[in-house]
């Protein structure tokens, strides 16, 4: 991995000097002989961690696990059931039967209950003391996107490092007792709020709360790390809480739709920057589902590669997308213009109602009059290529059997904003190009006309070709942009 970046024409100097003091960092407590093994298992793990941050890249999640493997926490029970739970902080236990419990001699938490069905973790807490101020759970998993080495708000000393990737926690506090906050790590020990969860009970002795496996990004039958901190204090001190995944409810597409890979150019002939060009599957878009689990819709993108470079807050970087959701396929009902920059319309009659816009940096939920009505939730894996865009009832209300969408893709900066696509001169064109008053930056070559448009990749239905569609303009037409809709 040095090797490869040393030789990669990206290394920078002062980079490969901090790579050499880590690396002693990590040496130097091998050949120290007042350091524990613990101790220094943290010292070295934490020094690679912080070596593959350095040079951009994301630190495998074996680096994130002691060197020398550690046995869990033995519980006093184990899982052996699903369980049927209403998070509402009442004293009777029966329905935590089948759970996985835990009991501490110390105050102020003298049990711990945790278990699932195919939707949810759900977790219980007996405490002892009123004491009891804030309750996190600290979860994570091999597979996580992006993890944190420390719990969010706890010092980064050696004493804090975690032995496993930390990629979720759920926030309880006293003061708001019916409802915990969601976090995710977003890359380089940063956090993020996902949502707040109102599925909640609170007794003054019992507190009750779930998290859904959405949040956490896990597949069924891995094994998922956790640890409980109350008042700031980790525990159990001693290890880490384990259990395995069930298997996870599955969703069947309602509408689907696979894009050929490797035409994100527009309408053929554009071409990417050199400096863009290890991003170009960031805004290769080759599939899109949208399903629906209760009154719940779940739009998930497909594309050729993701990757951060930036470390865009929302996990994924240069590349905008809008998708246009049509609700009742009426012609004259709702919006056929695109937002500003894409020189692009939807079809007459798949005129939309509202729209979703996503970059690294926005998640924004939008109205046919293109005002922001809310932000959808979403979530982002590395590892299959997708973003998942969570739309709750109170976002949309309409059912997902009348949907229309049409998605479309552009280049963004580093900021998540549009990269227009660089105007190339041709006979036809203008003999004095325009210059720009301020120098622009640009993903992709190749408009000819001002009416080019900036879309780099989109999804149509069978029978279409994106390269016609893209280039109507060229032969006096508008570029419309048919919707696919229920299979």
């Amino acid at each position: 991995m040095l090797y490869s970046y040393k030789n990669s024409g990206r290394a920078k100097l002062e980079n490969l000097f901090y790579i050499q003091n880590k690396l002693l960092i990590a040496e130097s407590g091998r050949l120290t002989d007042n350091i524990s093994k613990n101790e220094y298992d943290r010292i070295f793990r934490r020094s690679i961690i912080e070596i593959y941050r350095k040079i951009g890249l994301s630190p495998p999640a074996k680096f994130f696990l002691p060197v020398t493997k550690r046995k869990p926490i033995v519980p006093y029970e184990g899982i052996t059931s699903r369980l049927s739970v209403d998070c509402d902080g009442q004293t009777g236990s029966g329905e935590w039967q089948g759970a996985y419990r835990l009991i501490f001699d110390s105050e102020p938490v003298k049990e711990f209950r945790c278990g699932f069905d195919g939707k949810n973790i759900y977790y219980r807490f007996a405490i002892s003391s009123a004491a009891v101020e804030n309750i996190s759970i600290i979860a994570g998993h091999m597979n996580a996107d992006a993890a944190a080495l420390y719990p969010s708000g706890m010092p980064r000393s050696a004493d804090n490092i975690q032995d496993f990737p930390i990629s979720t926690e759920v926030r309880w506090r006293k003061d708001i007792p019916l409802k915990t906050v969601i976090y995710r790590a977003s890359g380089n020990e940063q956090w993020e709020p996902l949502t707040g969860n109102y599925d909640v009970g609170y007794s003054g002795k019992i507190i009750e709360f779930s998290l859904p496996f959405k949040y956490l990004g896990v597949r069924s039958r891995k094994k998922i790390y956790m640890k409980v901190t109350v008042n700031g204090k980790v525990m159990p001190a001693g290890g880490r809480i384990e259990i395995t995944a069930p298997k996870l409810y599955s969703k069947q597409s309602i509408i689907s739709n696979i894009d050929p890979a490797s035409d994100n150019y527009g309408p053929g002939d554009y071409t990417i920057n050199e400096d863009y060009e290890g991003y170009r599957g960031n805004t290769d878009l080759k599939k899109i589902d949208v399903d629906q689990q209760a009154s719940e819709k779940i739009i998930t993108l497909q594309f050729a590669s993701i990757d951060n470079p930036g470390n865009a807050p929302l996990g994924f970087g240069n590349a905008l997308v809008d998708i246009y959701i049509d609700i009742n396929n009426k012609i004259g009902l709702g919006n056929t213009a695109m937002f500003p920059g894409r020189k692009a319309y939807v079809k007459p009659e798949s005129a939309w109602e509202y729209a979703v816009v996503i970059s690294g940096h926005e998640k924004v939920l939008y109205n046919s009059a293109m005002d922001k009505i809310g932000e959808p939730e979403i979530s982002v894996s590395l590892l299959t290529n997708t973003i998942n865009i969570f739309l709750e009832e109170d976002l949309i209300e309409t059912s997902v059997e009348n949907w229309q969408v049409a998605a479309i893709v552009m280049a963004a900066d580093d900021d998540g904003k549009m990269l227009r696509v660089k105007e190339v001169p041709v006979s036809v064109v203008s003999a004095v190009p325009a210059v720009p008053i301020v120098p622009e930056k640009y993903g992709f070559n190749g408009r000819k006309f001002d009416s080019d448009t900036n879309i780099i990749d989109i999804i149509v239905p069978p029978g279409f070709r994106q390269k016609d569609i893209l280039s109507k303009n060229r032969n006096g037409e508008a570029i419309e942009i048919p919707a696919i809709k229920k299979n």
